[in-house]
C-alpha cells in the first residue's frame, strides 16, 4: 500500500533528492521516484478501467514501475488540484539542474478488440516535429520490434485524433519532449477483462525496454558525458518484494543437487563386471533414493508470489528458473525409468547435427602425448596440489577424497571431491584446477556473496554456460590438450548414440574400437551418458566451449562469474550490476587472463567449430 504524502512532505523529499513512492493527500495522483534520472512516465489511470473487478497488477503503472519517475493520475483532469502542478514543477526543476533534455511519456490504454494486430499510436501534438524527427523514428522502430505471441505489430504516429489530451501542468513544463503513447491492451480480453499472462509478460518487458532505451538516446550530450545509459534509467537497488521471493525460492530448492542423485552408487562393481564381458553384460546401476516429494515440491514452486516482483525482466527470470526447477524435479523423480531420458531431453536438449559434425571434426585431428601426461600422481598427492592452488587464489573451500565418483574430480557445494581410485597426470591437475576450482568453485563462492540467492541455485541454461567457461578456462591456462577436446567430442558421440537407442555395449565398442578410447575412458564416457536412464548433459561441454570461446574474442565475460549464470542472461546480469541489484564478482575470475603459451592446434580447432 502506498504511503499518503502531503504536498509539503513531497516537496521536501524532492528538494533533498530522496526517492519515495506515495499518493497525494487528495488522492488525485501518485508519484514514484526511483532515481532522479531523465525519464518521466505519466500514466492516465482513467483510461485503464475495464470493470469493477479491475486487476491492479495489470495496470500500466505496475508495468513501468522500474522507470526513474512515474506519475499516476487518478480521476479526470477537471478534478485534479493544483498540488499536482506544484509537485511536477519541483521534479522538473530538480532534473533540469542536471539534464538539458528530459523525455516524458504519457501512457494511455483502452480495451483492444483486434485479436491479430497490436496497434501502437504515438501522439505527436506536443513535439517539435523538426527537432524530434529522429527520435520519433527511433521510437516507432523500437515499438515495432516488440514481439508478442501470435500478434503482428502496427505503429502509427499523428497529431490528429490523439487519444490523450495532456493536462495544463504537463504542457507548461519548459522544453519537455512529450510523447503521447496509446498502447494496445492486448494482454487482456476486451469483453471479460481476462488476463493473458504470457502476452502480458512480453508486453511488459517490451514496453520497459523501449522506454528505457529510447529515453537514454534522447538525453543531452552533457548527460551522455555522465555516462547516462539504458541501465542507468532503471531503478537502482533491490526492488520491493524481490528479497522475500528470492529467499523463499532458495529455501525450497537449495537441496536439489542433480548429480548427487544421478551418479550411480555401484559404479565400481559394475565397471568390473562389464569389462570382464563387454559384449555380454549390460551394467545395472543403482542410485541414491530421492528424499523429497516431487509433487509437493512442484506445488510449492508454483505458489511462490512472483507478482510481488515489480520489475518485469527480473520477474521473467524467476519464472524461467522455477520452470526449469520443475523440470529438474521431473528428471530426478524418474531416475532409472524410461521417462528419465524424456525429461533429460526437456532439461538439457540433445546434440544437433552441427554438434555431431564438430565432434567428428575433432576426433579426426592428430594428437601426441604430452610430457605432462607421463608423470602420474595418486589422489593424495593431487589433493595436496589442489589445496595449494586454493590457498594461492584465496578459495575458502574443502578438498577431500571420494569413493563414489565417476569423474576424476568435481565440485559439490563448497567442497572439491577427488576420486580416490584415479591417477592424475600433471596436465590433469592443471586442467582440474582451472575447470573445477577456477570456474565451478569460484562461481559457487561468488554466488554466496550475492544479495540474490538465485545465483546459487543457477539460472536457466547455467549448465551449458558453466561447462563452456570451465573448458575455456582450461584453454586459457594452457591445460586444454587435443586429447581433452577429443574426450568432449566422445561425449557428444556417446550421447547421440544413447538418444538414438544404441545399447551401452554398442556405444562402448564404438568409442573404444572406432575412436581409440582406452577401456577405462570408453567405460567412463559411456557411463556418463547412460546413467539415470539416459543423461544428455555431456554434449553441452563441447557446445558450451564453442560459445564461450567465440564470446571471449569479442566481449568481457567477467560478469558471468557472479554466480551460476547463463550466456542468455548476460545482458540482464550486466543491467543488474549497473543498477546495483547484483554485486561484482567477490573474487575476480583470474582464469580469464590470456594464455601464456597458447597451443596453436587447439586454438585452430576451437576457432573451426561451427
Amino acid at each position: 500500500m502506498k504511503t499518503m504524502f502531503s504536498t509539503a512532505n513531497m516537496l521536501s523529499a524532492i528538494e533533498r533528492g530522496e526517492c519515495f513512492n506515495g499518493t497525494s493527500e487528495s488522492g488525485h495522483f501518485s508519484l514514484r521516484i526511483n532515481s532522479y534520472a531523465p525519464c518521466i512516465a505519466v500514466v492516465e489511470e482513467a483510461s485503464l478501467s475495464f470493470s469493477e473487478h479491475e486487476d491492479s497488477a495489470s495496470s500500466l503503472t505496475e508495468m513501468v514501475a522500474s522507470l526513474p519517475i512515474v506519475f499516476t493520475l487518478h480521476g479526470t483532469k477537471e478534478t485534479r488540484d493544483g498540488a499536482l502542478a506544484t509537485i511536477a514543477q519541483a521534479v522538473w526543476l530538480k532534473l533540469k539542474a542536471q539534464f538539458q533534455t528530459i523525455p516524458v511519456y504519457v501512457l494511455s490504454s483502452t480495451p483492444h478488440c483486434d485479436s491479430e494486430v497490436a496497434n501502437y499510436h504515438i501522439g505527436t501534438q506536443y513535439l517539435d516535429k523538426r527537432r524530434a524527427k529522429k527520435s520519433l523514428s527511433h521510437l516507432k522502430t523500437q515499438l515495432s520490434a516488440i514481439k508478442l505471441p501470435n500478434l503482428d505489430t502496427l505503429v502509427s504516429a499523428s497529431n490528429v485524433g490523439a487519444l490523450y489530451e495532456a493536462d495544463d501542468w504537463l504542457k507548461s513544463l519548459e522544453s519537455a519532449v512529450i510523447f503521447c503513447l496509446h498502447l494496445p491492451c492486448v494482454y487482456r480480453d476486451a469483453n471479460t477483462g481476462t488476463i493473458f499472462p504470457i502476452v502480458k509478460e512480453a508486453f511488459e518487458m517490451g514496453l520497459r525496454s523501449v522506454l528505457s532505451s529510447h529515453s537514454a538516446e534522447l538525453v543531452s550530450p552533457q548527460a551522455m558525458r555522465r555516462k547516462t545509459s539504458y541501465n542507468k534509467l532503471l531503478s537502482e537497488g533491490l526492488p520491493p518484494g524481490l528479497i522475500a521471493v528470492d529467499l523463499a525460492l532458495f529455501r525450497l530448492a537449495k537441496g536439489v543437487n542433480t548429480l548427487s542423485y544421478i551418479n550411480p552408487i555401484n559404479v565400481k562393481a559394475e565397471k568390473r563386471r562389464f569389462l570382464a564381458k563387454p559384449w555380454c553384460y549390460s551394467p545395472v546401476f543403482k542410485y541414491r533414493q530421492l528424499d523429497l516429494d516431487p509433487y509437493a515440491f512442484r506445488e510449492k514452486l508454483y505458489r511462490l508470489p512472483l507478482e510481488r516482483i515489480e520489475d518485469p525482466a527480473i520477474r521473467a527470470l524467476y519464472r524461467r528458473t522455477i520452470d526449469q526447477l520443475a523440470v529438474r524435479i521431473d528428471l530426478l523423480s524418474q531416475i532409472g525409468t524410461e521417462d528419465f531420458l524424456y525429461n533429460s531431453l526437456r532439461y538439457y536438449g540433445q546434440p544437433s547435427e552441427v554438434d555431431i559434425n564438430n565432434a567428428r571434426f575433432i576426433l579426426h585431428s592428430h594428437s601426441e602425448q604430452s610430457d605432462d601426461s607421463l608423470v602420474m600422481f595418486d589422489a593424495k598427492q593431487a589433493i595436496d596440489k589442489f589445496k595449494t592452488y586454493c590457498d594461492f587464489h584465496h578459495l575458502k573451500c574443502q578438498v577431500a577424497a571420494n569413493d563414489k565418483l565417476v569423474a576424476k574430480a568435481l565440485v559439490g557445494g563448497e567442497r572439491l571431491k577427488v576420486n580416490r581410485r584415479q591417477q592424475f597426470s600433471a596436465l590433469d591437475i592443471r586442467s582440474l584446477q582451472a575447470h573445477e576450482l577456477g570456474v565451478h568453485m569460484l562461481t559457487t563462492l561468488n554466488a554466496k556473496q550475492q544479495p540474490l540467492r538465485i545465483f546459487q541455485l543457477g539460472l536457466p541454461g547455467n549448465t551449458h554456460t558453466q561447462e563452456g567457461l570451465a573448458i575455456l578456462a582450461e584453454y586459457l591456462s594452457d591445460s586444454c590438450s587435443i586429447e581433452r577436446l577429443k574426450v568432449l567430442a566422445l561425449r557428444v558421440i556417446a550421447v547421440n548414440m544413447m538418444v538414438n537407442g544404441h545399447r551401452f555395449a554398442e556405444t562402448y565398442q564404438c568409442l573404444h574400437e572406432e575412436h581409440g578410447a582406452s577401456p577405462d575412458n570408453a567405460f567412463t564416457v559411456t557411463t556418463r551418458a547412460y546413467r539415470g536412464g539416459g543423461f544428455t548433459k555431456d554434449y553441452l561441454y563441447l557446445n558450451g566451449v564453442k560459445e564461450a570461446f567465440q564470446r571471449y574474442q569479442t566481449e568481457d565475460l567477467a560478469s558471468l562469474f557472479v554466480g551460476k549464470t547463463a550466456f542468455e542472461y548476460k545482458p540482464v546480469i550486466d543491467e543488474l550490476l549497473q543498477r546495483q541489484i547484483v554485486m561484482p564478482p567477490h573474487i575476480a575470475p583470474w582464469v580469464l587472463s590470456p594464455p601464456e603459451h597458447e597451443d596453436p592446434i587447439v586454438r585452430f580447432l576451437l576457432r573451426s567449430l561451427k
